[in-house]
């Protein structure tokens, strides 16, 4: 396997969408395993903080509400 952003070998795969990189491109992200609702008002969650990133990719900074994707389900 090659690294998506220099065809060198690649070391590890993206956490958050799969693709291969190199030691020299590899980042690192917070991956949030899991999250539950922890009471009044309080969300708790797991969290690897080293997870591996491109650094091509772009994972959203919040939440994204799946109203559409509900809705095309029920359709």
């Amino acid at each position: 396997m090659e690294c998506w952003t220099c065809s060198q070998p690649a070391a590890a795969t993206c956490r958050f969408c799969g693709r291969a990189t190199c030691r020299t491109h590899a980042q690192v992200l917070p991956y949030v395993l899991t999250a539950w609702n922890a009471g009044a008002d309080k969300v708790q969650s797991l969290v690897v903080e080293d997870a591996i990133h491109c650094g091509g990719c772009r994972p959203h900074p919040a939440p994204v509400r799946l109203d559409l994707v509900l809705q095309e389900r029920d359709a």
